[in-house]
């Protein structure tokens, strides 16, 4: 009983530090990427940045997704949590570790 109160814990906390994570990767990239608005306003003074980081930031990001997945070999839809119910409940195979860690990188890229 004392191992599996363990092992549970020891998940939800690695599962609560890969949100956080996930959040702060986030903000970090909305800052740099002038997306939030905060950002955006303390560069209103020069529009031509503002209309390339408009133009070139979700362009960019949408190639940078494409490229990892063609690199990466994954030509079908993104896995997400309704995978892994249905593979449980049909008990076939779960999705692979590699394809969860490129898709959730690239999660983080489209955002």
């Amino acid at each position: 009983m004392l191992t599996l109160m363990a092992t549970a814990v020891g998940v939800g906390a690695l599962a609560s530090l890969a949100a956080v994570a996930f959040v702060v990767c986030v903000e970090f990239l909305n800052e740099v990427l002038l997306i939030s608005p905060d950002a955006r306003s303390r560069v209103e003074d020069r529009p031509g940045l503002l209309l390339v980081a408009t133009l070139a930031v979700p362009t960019l990001g949408g190639l940078a997704v494409g490229l990892v997945h063609a690199l990466a070999g994954l030509r079908r839809r993104p896995t997400g949590p309704s995978d892994v119910i249905e593979a449980v409940q049909f008990r076939t195979s779960l999705p692979s570790l590699r394809t969860g860690l490129v898709f959730t990188s690239t999660a983080v890229l489209s955002l």
